[in-house]
């Protein structure tokens, strides 16, 4: 496996502020400054395990499965995250951004990679369905106060 993390640094951007944003997402990973670019490279899951985290916890697996499926090429996944979300712990896959996006690359099995960051949340909406009950019980109560 080979993850490459990279980003443009503006002129108008505080490097450490950019480092910042990779590392809210990528913790620990080393990030070496070539010309005007951050650049990282992991060879583990271990390096994403941040970045499923934040995924899960905005509930956002359906659309990161999306994202990484269409960014999925020749054994490789090429997804683009925006920096300034990502500076305040965020996740949002997008290709455009004023500052330009962190892109990063995963050479490893597509699927494999998929369903680490993102696990299908099919069958997971049934079972929620399933604790609601059929009565407007809990609608009727709000309705009093």
């Amino acid at each position: 496996m080979n993850i490459t993390i990279r980003t443009r640094i503006r002129p108008t951007e505080d490097e450490n502020k950019v480092r910042i944003a990779v590392h809210a997402l990528f913790p620990g990973t080393p990030l070496v400054r070539e010309g005007d670019e951050l650049i990282g490279e992991e060879e583990t899951l271990e390096a994403l395990s941040t970045l499923k985290t934040h995924i899960e916890r905005q509930a956002i697996r359906d659309t990161a499965r999306k994202k990484l499926r269409q960014g999925t090429f020749s054994g490789a996944i090429t997804f683009h995250l925006n920096k300034q979300a990502a500076y305040v712990g965020k996740v949002n896959f997008s290709n455009e951004a004023p500052l330009g996006p962190i892109t990063v690359r995963i050479v490893a099995d597509p699927e494999t990679i998929i369903d680490y960051l993102a696990p299908s949340t099919i069958g997971e909406a049934t079972a929620q369905n399933a604790s609601i009950p059929d009565n407007n019980e809990g609608y009727h109560e709000m309705e009093k106060n």
